[in-house]
This record gives C-alpha cells, sequence and structure tokens, in this order.
C-alpha cells in the first residue's frame, strides 16, 4: 500500500512543512486543540515522546490488527463521531488510533475489508511521522488493487488519529477546514484528551476489566472481529531499575512479552496468524 502524497504539518496553528510534497498554503488554527509543533514534510523534529523501550507490535506478528478497549462513555463518543465524520466527509471506511491501536471503526471497515488489509491500514498510518494531516494513495490488495483509494489522516490529539479512505472527492483542505472541526471540535474538552491520556499498552478497561494483579501480561485473540488486545500495565510504572524504568520485582520487559507470544503461537498454531476460510477473510 502506498504512494506519494500530500503532507500538512502544523506549526502553533499554522501551516507548515517546507519540502517537497507538503500540502500548498497554510492550515487555519487547529478548532480542536493546541497541538505541539509537529513536523510535516521537510519539517523539523516532533516534540511527540518516544518512550525509551517500546515493544513490537503484538498483532502484526499474529496478522491481527491491534485494538485497545476504552471506558464505555468514550467508546459510544468515538464511535457516534466517527460515523458521522464519515458521512460528511462521503467515506464508509474509517478508524481512530489511539497510540497505536485501532479504538473505533465503521462498520463498513469492519465487514468489507480483509484482514489484511485492515492490518496494513492502521500499521501504515501507526509508522509514518507524526503531521496534522495527510492524503495518500493506497492500493488494497482485494478490495481495490487497480485503482487507489485516498488514505486521510487527521491528529486529533497527540496519540490520537483518525483515518479514512476516500474516493476522488472531498479535498484535504475541505475536510480538514470543515468536517473536522464540525464533528470532532465538541469532543475535544474531554473525549479526545482522557483518549490521549490512556496509558500505552494499558488497552483494557480497568473500571470494567479486573485481572489478578500477578498477571504481568494479556493477549486477547479475538478472530470473530479479527484483532488483538495486548494488556501490558507494568509497562507505564515507575521505579526501579527495570526496563523503560518499570519497577523491579513486579514489573514485564520485551523478554516477557517475547515468551506470551511464543505461548500465543504455540497454544494457536497457525490459525493465530492465518485464518482458515471458514473463518472470515
Amino acid at each position: 500500500v502506498g504512494g506519494g502524497g500530500d503532507v500538512a504539518g502544523l506549526e502553533n496553528g499554522q501551516g507548515g512543512g517546507g519540502g517537497g510534497g507538503s500540502h500548498g498554503g497554510g492550515l487555519p488554527p487547529s478548532p480542536l486543540s493546541s497541538l505541539p509543533p509537529i513536523a510535516g514534510a521537510g519539517g523539523g523534529a516532533s516534540s511527540l515522546a518516544v518512550p525509551a523501550f517500546v515493544p513490537p507490535r503484538i498483532g502484526t506478528s499474529l496478522g491481527l490488527v491491534e485494538a485497545c478497549v476504552p471506558a464505555h462513555d468514550l467508546q459510544t463518543a468515538l464511535a457516534d463521531t466517527l460515523s458521522t465524520f464519515c458521512f460528511s466527509a462521503r467515506s464508509s471506511y474509517g478508524f481512530v488510533l489511539v497510540h497505536g491501536c485501532v479504538a473505533a471503526s465503521t462498520a463498513e471497515y469492519q465487514r468489507e475489508l480483509t484482514r489484511t488489509e485492515k492490518l496494513l491500514l492502521s500499521s501504515l498510518t501507526r509508522s509514518l511521522p507524526p503531521a496534522a494531516a495527510r492524503d495518500m494513495p493506497v492500493y488494497l490488495p482485494v478490495t481495490s488493487p487497480d485503482v487507489p483509494y485516498r488514505l486521510l489522516t487527521f491528529l486529533l490529539q497527540p496519540e490520537v488519529e483518525v483515518a479514512i479512505l476516500c474516493s476522488g472527492t472531498p479535498t484535504l483542505p475541505q475536510v480538514l477546514e470543515q468536517c473536522v472541526p464540525q464533528n470532532w471540535g465538541g469532543l475535544s474538552r474531554s473525549v479526545l484528551p482522557a483518549l490521549a491520556d490512556l496509558h500505552p499498552y494499558e488497552n483494557l478497561p480497568t473500571s470494567t476489566v479486573s485481572l489478578d494483579a500477578g498477571i504481568k501480561a494479556t493477549i486477547f485473540v479475538d478472530h470473530a472481529l479479527q484483532r488483538c488486545i495486548v494488556h501490558w500495565p507494568f509497562a507505564n510504572r515507575s521505579g526501579g531499575s527495570g526496563v523503560d524504568g518499570c519497577a523491579t520485582g513486579g514489573a514485564t520487559s520485551g523478554g516477557d512479552l517475547d515468551v506470551l507470544l511464543s505461548w500465543v503461537h504455540t497454544v494457536h498454531g497457525a490459525g493465530a496468524a492465518a485464518l482458515t476460510p471458514g473463518q472470515g477473510k
């Protein structure tokens, strides 16, 4: 998937990005939040913090989209707003990434795209340098192998990004200046900051899901929705001399995740990475 495209940077609410591939013209001040300086094409270094230790994406290894499950009220607001946003942008396929994990998606995205296509789209969006907005062509192996869709992405908050698939219209400026503030502006004071503040790798709502304190990390494999959820709470605990500041004596590490992933492969075998035809696309 992928190819050249427009990238809009944002510097203190103004159009950014210098070099080739940048979206021309200044961008209006963001109606959503006061974003830190973000590098567009040809821009400077991003101000977004990168953790000292980032574990491998378990979902990629399993061939499944890696997802997170916010609290119920956040899920509801996110799903409803994504639906109206996609309708206003004339798109059927959309998803929201929170810390690189899919937190919400449209019914058409979930039902009509293949497992591989969903994994490719989330992996591509997550792997790109931070930018306020992007517009790039993508070929989908099964759904559209010959005619490209346009992948439009918008940074709503640091670590919260929405992506949609469009045809030739609307343009990136139209969506950025009209659809984004109209649909996401109402979530800018509470929902979006709450999503951005979620701890990376704590992908289950602790208010409704209770796990034994002795469990270091958990991988949920959901074949029905073709996704997995990685819950690794010790990755965010400070103190001691463990990996990335994790407390010693109870903290987990990348090695522990390797053991857990190996166990998942042993239990599920090839089915963890390749669903049979009877289990979906």
